[in-house]
């Protein structure tokens, strides 16, 4: 039975995995934000800051794979409040310390687990055209995509002189209903929904131009799933290929429930918080693992519509 350790399972993308793994009947470790989880087991308090631990854990697990899934996200409304220096020090800690000291453990360990490391679409910056590949060109613009640029090269390095198994996959915007409430999804599903329980009278959004490679969050982690069975590591870029427009996201919402989008759907740029990036990815190489999006955009959309609310992260 192969054995698997998820760093950041408390996460949307952790929590779909360790699903999909236990489907699987896999032994799944998991660590969370202050917690660790054997297979089977309670959670115990524990924290990845903490070198000793990591190495036990390691000991004790002896994973065939590691999915570093671990992100420090902070919310742009939030930047007022939070110096500048705490957000690039915990950028840095999550995406590449703590990353770096599993690595560590892994080789004190002698072990050979595949291990993946979650990128981001935000590492490409915001191209002029065309879509992105596995070869574009790394040119971050803002914390968390620099700080995951960092993780990203650690990853590299670590394969090259270190020869790990690892694969780094570009994760571009990727929903569930597991979501957290400061993506612009959430907000456009949730505020709508209360326009159509007449709890509020209109939604206002930044840019309903802004366009987005959107894909289903399932979806991804079955492609990180997959990429983890490799026999090496590579790298992929795991997106659909397909862009379309926030406002587009919000007229098939508003057909589904009945409300006139011209009516209750506003734009006011002063509320654009960052600039139009222009990321759209190339997802061939995955494609030739076998993987294909289970979702098109508009089933995508009514999807995280219609499904039950789970606890947001």
């Amino acid at each position: 039975m192969s054995i698997s350790l998820i760093i950041g399972a408390g996460g949307q993308d952790g929590r779909l995995l360790v699903d999909l793994l236990n489907e699987q009947n896999e032994k799944v470790w998991q660590v969370g934000n202050g917690w660790f989880q054997r297979p089977g087991g309670e959670k115990e308090v524990g924290s990845i800051k903490d070198e000793a631990q990591v190495r036990s854990l390691i000991q004790q697990s002896r994973p065939d794979r590691i999915f570093y899934l671990a992100a420090y996200h902070h919310a742009s409304s939030q930047k007022e409040s939070i110096e500048e220096e705490e957000i690039w020090g915990k950028s840095e800690e999550v995406h590449l310390h703590y990353f770096r000291r599993f690595l560590n453990a892994v080789i004190a360990e002698k072990l050979n687990p595949h291990i993946f490391y979650a990128a981001s679409s935000l590492v490409f910056g915001s191209p002029t055209a065309g879509l992105q590949n596995e070869e574009s060109e790394l040119r971050p613009i803002c914390v968390y995509g620099i700080t995951k640029t960092m993780g990203v090269h650690l990853a590299k390095w670590y394969r090259a002189e270190k020869k790990l198994k690892i694969s780094v996959g570009y994760l571009y915007t990727h929903e569930s209903a597991l979501r957290g409430e400061n993506f612009v999804a959430k907000k456009i599903v949730r505020e709508l929904k209360e326009i159509s329980r007449k709890e509020r009278k209109e939604m206002v959004l930044g840019d309903l131009s802004a366009q987005v490679d959107w894909g289903y969050a399932p979806d991804y982690v079955r492609a990180m799933e997959l990429i983890s069975r490799n026999p090496q590591g590579e790298d992929y870029i795991i997106a659909t290929g397909e862009s379309h427009g926030v406002g587009e996201f919000a007229e098939i919402v508003c057909d589904e429930l009945g409300i006139a989008f011209k009516e209750v759907v506003k734009e006011d740029c002063s509320k654009l918080v960052r600039k139009k990036r222009n990321l759209v990815g190339d997802p061939q190489k995955l494609k030739n693992l076998g993987w294909r999006p289970s979702l098109n955009f508009k089933e995508m959309v009514r999807k995280l519509l219609h499904e039950s609310n789970g606890q947001t992260v």
